[in-house]
């Protein structure tokens, strides 16, 4: 009879003490807020939507469920509500928080717009009784007040514009602008910065007589970052200079359209440019006598003047001593056409200065003279015998 009577009173103690307790949790233990960064932004342009959570005395769960938010394809929120330093005073016995997250989104059609988003979220807080403290968990729905926008349209386009829009750098450059004619060049176009650049009209080279062109094409693409870049091909040492090229994007700091003229690109070219473009010319099929009877108007070609030069020893031969590459012309910055392996044998055809035009595996192409080991590093002399290798 004694323990069913002191179990009683201790279940009527329980429950008495849990009333008080739950008096203790303020009448608004949280307040929530919505806002953006600029109310009247341009239509595409960049604004931060930012969500602030100031709560007393409690702690809420990590996730959040934000609802009523814009239809996309009026506001376009492309980030994450990313979570910011949390802020922390106390106020008498409370501690009162201040979370904020923040998100980036534009607008993408002119006119109106009313953020009016809802909030749900679970609070946290620790219990305290007579036989110790416990977790106690409350659900809370949050109607947040409004936060208007007016986004602006665009004015009327220039022809000329890309199509992005924001604070934005452009650069445009072209390399190499010393070369030989028939190597490629790359026209490079970067846009960086805070802003829209989905679809962007990038400006081209366009192809002429003596120029081959090809398409636009993007070859790096990062959140505030867009690389684009044509490969241009001068056809002959009459192309002197790569135009000029000019495109225009819409600045949201100035509210206007900026114009970016970059070029004309002077180009210069390699005194053996036209010599190495003879080596890469395809063997004629006309017999040897007829070749030997060559119009004394046209003069032998370079095929012949080799043949007379290397007639009497046709094989020389020298090993590479390091790993590399075969070029179209004597110049570090012609095009690389072939890889030679170290230790690879090649046959020694002509020399320029410090250069070598080989054979390796049926391609030719020119290297550094030191990349070959002795004796037929030397290579041919212009006007001297070519001896063979280890004579």
């Amino acid at each position: 009879m004694k323990s069913w009577v002191f179990s009683t009173l201790t279940m009527v103690a329980l429950l008495g003490c849990t009333r008080p307790v739950c008096a203790q949790i303020p009448d608004a233990p949280l307040d929530a807020t919505v806002e953006v960064s600029n109310p009247q932004p341009f239509e595409k342009e960049t604004f931060f939507i930012t969500l602030t959570i100031i709560t007393r005395g409690v702690e809420i769960r990590q996730q959040l469920d934000l609802t009523g938010l814009p239809d996309p394809s009026q506001i376009a929120i492309f980030t994450p509500f990313e979570a910011q330093p949390i802020e922390r005073r106390i106020e008498g016995p409370l501690t009162l928080e201040t979370r904020r997250y923040r998100a980036r989104a534009r607008g993408l059609v002119p006119g109106s717009v009313t953020l009016a988003p809802a909030l749900r979220l679970t609070t946290q807080q620790r219990m305290r009784s007579l036989f110790g403290s416990m977790i106690e968990e409350r659900p809370v729905n949050l109607t947040m007040p409004p936060a208007l926008l007016n986004i602006k349209p665009l004015p009327p386009p220039p022809d000329d514009f890309c199509g992005a829009v924001g604070a934005l750098q452009v650069e445009i450059s072209v390399t190499p602008t010393e070369l030989v004619a028939g190597d490629l060049l790359t026209v490079n176009t970067r846009i960086r910065g805070e802003g829209f650049m989905d679809g962007l009209r990038i400006p081209a080279i366009p192809e002429a007589p003596l120029l081959k062109t090809y398409p636009v094409k993007q070859v790096q693409t990062e959140a505030q970052q867009q690389v684009f870049a044509q490969t241009v091909i001068p056809k002959d040492e009459a192309v002197k200079e790569i135009p000029s090229l000019v495109m225009s994007t819409f600045d949201t700091t100035l509210g206007t359209y900026v114009t970016h003229r970059v070029g004309p690109f002077p180009l210069t070219y390699h005194h053996a440019s036209t010599r190495v473009v003879e080596q890469f010319r395809p063997e004629t099929t006309t017999p040897p006598d007829a070749q030997n009877q060559g119009s004394p108007a046209e003069g032998p070609s370079m095929a012949q003047r080799l043949k007379q030069r290397l007639a009497h020893e046709p094989h020389v031969i020298a090993r590479a001593t390091r790993s590399t590459a075969a070029r179209m012309a004597p110049a570090d910055g012609s095009l690389a056409t072939f890889d030679i392996p170290a230790d690879s044998d090649v046959q020694v055809i002509d020399r320029h200065e410090d250069w070598l035009l080989i054979e390796h595996r049926q391609q030719r192409g020119w290297i550094p003279a030191a990349a070959l080991s002795q004796p037929g590093a030397a290579g041919p002399e212009p006007s001297e015998k070519v001896g063979k290798a280890g004579s």
